[in-house]
């Protein structure tokens, strides 16, 4: 692991330990990009759909066909998983 990359994951860790809301989030387009599934290009463009149209973002990269709908539901509850536990440290 890089100095660059160990340092990003304390701050992220520090911020999950530190915050007073009891879920601890990574909001789920960031949770796409670092799963590897979409990369920041397709996650601003997204972004900016789900802008314009009212979409989620998980609905408008199915809409932009980036990932099928199920596997976008798929990674939805690992994430709400993940948030379950982050909140528990």
């Amino acid at each position: 692991m890089s100095a660059h990359t160990e340092r990003v994951v304390l701050e992220h860790l520090t911020q999950l330990l530190d915050r007073e809301d009891p879920e601890p989030t990574i909001p789920f387009g960031d949770w796409l990009v670092r799963r590897g599934l979409i990369n920041r290009g397709q996650l601003f463009a997204a972004l900016n759909l789900s802008f314009r149209q009212g979409f989620r973002v998980g609905d408008a990269i199915v809409a932009m066909r980036v990932l099928a709908r199920n596997q976008v539901e798929e990674e939805a509850r690992r994430h709400r998983t993940f948030r379950s536990f982050a909140g528990q440290l």
